[in-house]
């Protein structure tokens, strides 16, 4: 039997980041913007991120100083959205010069830490592309990584096995300029040109 109770709490926290992040949109579009997406420049959003890479390095904003960083949440098990979306940026990236390429990095942050692992990550965001850069940490680490992004995420247990769960998540592009400040908020299924056009606002600066 449903347990109706789980699901109206789930439904709750999620209507709570979606309220979030429109509030977010509306007051950013308020602003004359010269990006695609949403100018989130002074939201301080993901400021003091720390997780460990794929190579077991810890990471933070200010080791990639001096390009692009573009952030998107996600896990390997994801049936559909994370594949299109790590897919979109791969041919974002590859649609630039190929210096212009080396200076954007991709980092993707796990938010299944119970399955995804070095190894695992490595191999699923360098499918992809081989600059790119899988984060992963504890449940504790990923959930105040979430906090600062305003990310949301919530698990979806299966009805049949306890390890067949699905993870509903946020399906945003977070960009950041080369001095790590928070500049560009735009959803995956966005038209990639105009995914392109703020990369290349951001490279230009």
């Amino acid at each position: 039997m449903l347990d109706f109770r789980y699901y109206r709490k789930f439904i709750t926290l999620q209507n709570f980041y979606i309220i979030f992040i429109c509030i977010l949109l509306i007051s950013c579009s308020e602003k004359i913007s010269i990006f695609q997406g949403s100018d989130i420049t002074g939201t301080h959003i993901g400021e003091g991120l720390s997780l460990k890479d794929h190579n077991g390095r810890y990471c933070q904003l200010k080791d990639f100083s001096g390009k692009v960083v573009i952030v998107f949440f996600g896990f390997t098990k994801c049936p559909d959205v994370c594949p299109a979306a790590l897919s979109k940026l791969s041919f974002a990236l590859n649609s630039l010069d190929k210096n212009l390429a080396q200076e954007v990095q991709v980092l993707f942050v796990s938010i299944d830490s119970k399955r995804d692992n070095p190894k695992l990550l490595k191999e699923y965001v360098t499918f992809f592309h081989p600059n790119f850069l899988g984060l992963l940490g504890t449940e504790e680490e990923i959930q105040e990584t979430a906090l600062l992004f305003k990310a949301y995420y919530s698990k979806i247990p299966a009805q049949d096995q306890v390890e067949n769960y699905n993870i509903d998540h946020t399906s945003m592009f977070y960009l950041f300029d080369r001095k790590n400040q928070a500049r560009v908020l735009i959803n995956s299924n966005e038209n990639t040109e105009n995914l392109i056009h703020d990369i290349n606002i951001l490279l230009k600066k």
